[in-house]
């Protein structure tokens, strides 16, 4: 005899179904490692996407559709493996920038914290 199962129990996570956006962001997570694999693991892939980058985000400068910074520090942060003159930039400009803006967003999330009900703590 076997043990017998109310209708209402949930099902173990193994059996769950899951929903289109659960698969989708599992499709996508899946083909962001993919790529970030094969970006880290090829020089001349990295420089291509690297440059492809750096030329969109000095575009979306200019456009208002495009995050022009954000899009450069992402190519900085691809070609200061293999370009020295990137590393020098991202050594004098963004190392900085990051440091005198972490006491800022610390401040910034203690301020948010201090916000949130204690139910969602």
């Amino acid at each position: 005899m076997s043990p017998e199962q109310p209708s209402d129990m949930v099902p173990p996570i193994s059996q769950r179904q899951e929903s289109p956006f659960q698969q989708m962001a599992r499709r996508g997570f899946g083909f962001a490692k993919g790529l970030w694999i094969l970006i880290s693991a090829r020089r001349p892939v990295r420089i291509i996407v690297g440059v492809f980058l750096l030329l969109l985000g000095i575009a979306g400068l200019f456009l208002p559709v495009l995050q022009g910074l954000a899009t450069i520090i992402a190519a900085l942060a691809i070609l200061r493996k293999d370009i020295p003159l990137a590393e020098r930039v991202w050594q004098r400009w963004v190392i900085p920038l990051q440091q005198r803006l972490q006491p800022w967003l610390q401040t910034i999330r203690e301020r948010w914290a201090r916000r949130r009900p204690p139910a969602e703590r």
